[in-house]
């Protein structure tokens, strides 16, 4: 997270969730969400890493807010995974929506008992899912430095930020 704060350092942030906020989160869900993905959250609020924007459960954002799109995503999920055998919360053993690209693909949070989070990279128009061999921060920075090695993560990194996008992170200002 050290080079992440290096990459936010000097932006305005808005909207970073508290303790509080999270265990609010995680009593309505009913489940403890991923250690690091809260860390993250945590540190750069609400906002757009390249073409992904990772839920918050302090937003007053309707799109951003977390429990709201975790429980959405289930009715979401059922138009669009036809294809895919990905069992989607609330459903037992379901994954968890924990974010979503501009480009109809989403991150979803596997619900395992280590840290950190088994995330894996849905693309519903291709009807494939990716498992990320790296922790969440781990891929943000590799992916925007362009320091991932295998080639899937490298494809993925570039479904985040496309040739010639430069900030690292975005804040997203809501309105008041």
């Amino acid at each position: 997270m050290t080079e992440i704060s290096g990459l936010i350092k000097g932006l305005a942030l808005f909207e970073q969730p508290q303790a509080g906020d999270w265990q609010k989160a995680e009593a309505s869900l009913g489940l403890a969400l991923p250690l690091d993905f809260k860390a993250l959250v945590s540190q750069v609020g609400t906002g757009w890493f390249g073409n992904l924007i990772l839920f918050n459960p302090a937003s007053r954002l309707p799109n951003v807010e977390l429990v709201g799109n975790i429980q959405a995503c289930a009715e979401k999920v059922s138009l669009l995974r036809r294809d895919l055998d990905l069992p989607i919360f609330p459903e037992s053993r379901g994954y968890v929506h924990l974010g979503h690209g501009t480009d109809r693909w989403d991150l979803l949070w596997r619900r395992t008992t280590g840290q950190p989070a088994d995330l894996v990279w849905v693309d519903w128009d291709a009807g494939e899912y990716f498992p990320l061999s790296l922790p969440l921060p781990d891929f943000l920075v590799g992916a925007f430095r362009g320091r991932l090695v295998d080639a899937r993560m490298r494809q993925l990194g570039g479904s985040v930020w496309f040739t010639g996008d430069r900030e690292f992170f975005l804040p997203l200002q809501p309105r008041t």
